[in-house]
């Protein structure tokens, strides 16, 4: 098979440059009518690898026309890899249901985003799980781009990589255990980022294993962390498939975790991007939480807070329709929970699945 070729290799920057980038994007935000706040979120501990994370708040009738102002893009592509987070002001206080905030250091404006430590321990701990299945699943698509390109973007996977640690965080502060295995294959990102902040470069050779090993490691805390947050009542499961969006999943028994992939389907002057998510059964019972299909497809109990998932997947809709009416050109990011905003709430049995392709929520086992 042929070797995986890095490319976009990460540069050295200096931290004053950090601070440049945030102080010129603050002052070109807070100039437009309807900002309320800005935020920066999380730390810079590795400069050149570090991005900047921004979140705005604004006002709820904030003008559309005005969205592309709030934009990151073309302040320092090096250093904000994605556009902000910008929430209305009367979201704010759901702001830890929609992501997870963590390091938010308010730079401009009111005081009126909640740390993700005032949420109540049963919340946050319903919160810290659910997070972190969202997020893993999410990264299987990514990996399978580099193994079907066979080529990768370093400085955007030193980043995900990193990303790692904060779901180890998560495992950690829920009480939830990590293998031994899986625990060494974090330290090997550690390493690889002391590395950088060392010598200012990344042995490509050590990035590749890192990359592949990491893969593996998602996949297994993706399924510990159901496995900790779910019970199944009903062990067997016939296969089962449904569509949402652009999102097709499969639910198989032999399926350990989760993968996914993706295909194009061509239509004239219309093509369609259709992303194939294959996952142990047990995942259905996560998405009938948030209430995207019926708890009655897999039979499970669980330690977790429903109200709170519930409440969850309804913020992250609620946020992603208000960007979409009034910063649809900001490029503002949102929660992701597995199947996403326009779901349609519950996804209902149908016998045309093929049908379901094209329009509508469909489920089919066989």
């Amino acid at each position: 098979m042929e070797a995986i070729q890095p490319f976009n290799r990460p540069v050295a920057v200096e931290l004053e440059e950090y601070y440049r980038a945030i102080r010129s994007y603050i002052a070109k935000v807070t100039s437009i009518p309807g900002v309320r706040s800005a935020y920066t979120m999380g730390s810079i501990k590795a400069p050149g690898l570090s991005d900047i994370d921004m979140v705005l708040v604004v006002d709820d009738n904030f003008e559309s026309g005005d969205s592309h102002q709030l934009s990151t893009s073309g302040i320092d592509n090096r250093l904000f890899l994605h556009g902000p987070v910008v929430l209305p002001k009367s979201m704010s206080p759901t702001l830890q249901y929609v992501i997870y905030a963590t390091g938010l250091d308010r730079r401009h404006g009111e005081d009126n985003l909640p740390a993700f430590e005032q949420l109540d321990a049963e919340v946050a701990n319903t919160l810290r799980m659910a997070y972190a299945i969202d997020f893993l699943q999410s990264r299987q698509v990514q990996y399978e781009r580099v193994l079907r390109s066979r080529r990768i973007d370093q400085r955007a996977w030193m980043t995900r990589l990193w990303s790692l640690i904060h779901s180890e965080a998560l495992f950690d502060d829920a009480g939830v255990e990590i293998s031994d295995s899986n625990r060494h294959v974090l330290e090997r990102i550690r390493s690889l980022r002391e590395q950088w902040n060392e010598s200012r470069s990344i042995d490509d050779r050590e990035f590749i294993e890192i990359f592949l090993l990491s893969m593996q490691t998602s996949r297994s805390l993706w399924l510990s962390a159901l496995n900790y947050g779910y019970e199944r009542t009903d062990e067997r499961t016939d296969c089962l498939k449904f569509r949402a969006n652009n999102m097709l999943f499969e639910f198989r028994e032999e399926f350990e975790s989760c993968e996914a992939g993706f295909w194009r389907i061509r239509i004239p002057r219309f093509p369609v991007t259709i992303q194939h998510v294959k996952a142990n059964p047990i995942y259905v019972a996560h998405l009938a939480m948030y209430g995207y299909v019926d708890a009655n497809l897999v039979p499970a109990t669980s330690t977790l807070d429903g109200g709170c998932l519930a409440a969850r997947a309804r913020h992250v809709r609620q946020h992603q329709d208000w960007i979409a009416r009034h910063c649809a050109r900001a490029g503002s990011m949102s929660g992701y929970t597995g199947i996403g905003s326009g779901s349609g709430g519950l996804i209902r049995r149908s016998a045309a699945f093929l049908v379901g392709m094209v329009r509508g929520y469909d489920v089919m086992r066989t």
